[in-house]
């Protein structure tokens, strides 16, 4: 192939990427959507482009091109309607969404999304009224049921991945390809072990958790991306939105085993949406339309390169950030690896029909719960990066050998009171000069802290509160040697 050609193929294949073609005809590309352009407007497109790139083609040459381009999307066309027409479909239409999809002849088993468009091309094809239920789990009775008078279709629209079909036959290993990349993004035990654990239940169940991949850019975040999708497949993966997360609107969570969340952040006024659309029931949102009680069966992740972009507080459950390198995954792999990662990836490659069956087989850890969150050191620089700065203030206070002397009135009592913390992180605002910015809170909000905050590593809260108001440190009631000496000084939640 010239390379005249080669730049004339590809250019053309990138002015038509997003649309499927319907029809050709003597002057124009007619396209499903209903657009239409004339072979005139693509050819000086065409000419414009290749000329902006520093290429100049003969006229004659490049509409022999163009011509010959043309004839193998007709031929394309033509051999997909040969090869529907021999084969004994069904058309099913969903009396809810209307959604169409192309069953097999006995009408209970749904192939796949039709990649052309149904209405043309299965025109003489039996339709029948349908109730397409999305179940990865296979929960669903299909068969023809009687509703007011018609027979209707339940059927499974689940599609679920190629490599599924292969487990049986392939070998139970993970590939080096595979293998290489996984082991550089996460190269410690622990939180790998969580993640074939997470990929596990995202397989099998459902993760309830959101895996928070949370690292630096060009670590292979977007790859290890692509290998996810490739085990859910591509029908049942999908981009998630950031409006999914902080608006009401959230028809994407319907119909799909996996949603990425990329560059998206965890706000703190998100936090609980984030965790009710965990359930396994979801009020799924559209616009102009009511909202459906709907069950849902996706499991998320949320990834992003700064702690920053994350909220969390030490008693969330339902996220597991994992620790990530730091190295860029440029320096670990070459262009060999590049293309074996890209067959690899492929539906019916046996590379990935190996991983899954790994994953299938080895991946779920008894140790590890099914709700439970993965709550090590990335989770907790995310909580002490996510304190307010009176917080922080509170915790270097608490911490601060000098400081809580201040607190104690010199050492003369036990305990401090909410007016004596408000004081000296006053003391600490005017030394950092951030008094415009922080705002200690009232008491309530300011108890509320102490009773419920506890310390990154050792998991312990940092104070505690008795019914009077007065605060004792940790360390000034560790000599508490029973339930009784705590309830003498008053103490909470010991």
């Amino acid at each position: 192939m010239s390379e005249l050609r080669t730049k004339a193929f590809t250019c053309l294949n990138d002015l038509i990427f997003g649309e499927t073609v319907s029809k050709v005809t003597e002057t124009k590309i007619k396209f499903n959507s209903g657009e239409q352009i004339s072979d005139q407007s693509l050819m000086g497109t065409l000419r414009r482009q290749l000329k902006a790139s520093g290429v100049e083609a003969d006229p004659v040459e490049l509409v022999s091109i163009y011509m010959e381009w043309k004839r193998g999307i007709e031929d394309g066309l033509k051999e997909e309607k040969e090869q529907a027409e021999a084969s004994p479909f069904t058309v099913a239409v969903d009396l809810d969404t209307e959604k169409e999809m192309v069953l097999i002849s006995d009408g209970l088993i749904p192939t796949a999304h039709s990649p052309i468009s149904i209405r043309k091309l299965f025109a003489k094809t039996p339709h029948i009224p349908a109730r397409l239920e999305y179940n990865p789990l296979g929960e669903v009775n299909q068969g023809f049921v009687e509703e007011s008078g018609t027979r209707v279709l339940v059927a499974n629209s689940y599609v679920r991945p190629l490599w599924m079909g292969k487990c049986e036959e392939a070998e139970v290993t993970i590939p080096e390809v595979f293998k290489k990349l996984i082991w550089h993004v996460i190269p410690d035990k622990a939180p790998r072990d969580y993640f074939f654990d997470w990929i596990n239940k995202s397989l099998t169940a459902r993760a309830y958790t959101f895996l928070v991949l949370c690292g630096e850019k060009g670590i292979g975040k977007g790859l290890i991306q692509q290998m996810i999708f490739a085990l859910h497949g591509a029908k049942n993966a999908i981009e998630g939105k950031q409006s999914t997360l902080s608006t009401q609107f959230n028809a994407q969570l319907e119909d799909c085993r996996l949603i990425w969340f990329d560059e998206a952040r965890i706000a703190r006024d998100d936090v609980n949406n984030l965790k009710r659309i965990l359930n396994d029931y979801v009020a799924i949102e559209k616009k102009g339309v009511d909202a459906k009680h709907t069950r849902v069966f996706f499991s998320a992740v949320i990834s992003n390169n700064d702690v920053s972009d994350n909220y969390l507080e030490h008693d969330d459950r339902r996220f597991a950030p994992l620790e990530l390198t730091t190295e860029p995954w440029i320096k670990a792999a070459d262009t060999e690896w590049f293309n074996e990662f890209i067959n690899a990836l492929r539906p019916e490659s046996r590379e990935l029909a190996q991983l899954g069956a790994w994953i299938l087989k080895n991946g779920r850890k008894a140790s590890i719960k099914p709700q439970e969150p993965y709550t090590g050191a990335k989770f907790k620089e995310i909580v002490e990066a996510s304190l307010a700065r009176w917080q922080e203030a509170v915790v270097e206070v608490l911490r601060d050998e000098d400081l809580c002397n201040k607190l104690h009135d010199g050492g003369t009592r036990d305990y401090f009171t909410y007016r004596d913390m408000k004081r000296v992180v006053g003391l600490v605002a005017a030394r950092d000069k951030t008094e415009s910015t922080m705002r200690f809170p009232k008491s309530a909000k300011f108890t509320d802290f102490i009773r419920n905050h506890r310390d990154p590593e050792t998991g312990l809260p940092v104070a505690f509160t008795d019914k009077y108001g007065k605060v004792f440190k940790l360390s000034e009631i560790e000599h508490a040697e029973s339930e009784e000496t705590a309830e003498e000084l008053g103490v909470y939640d010991l």
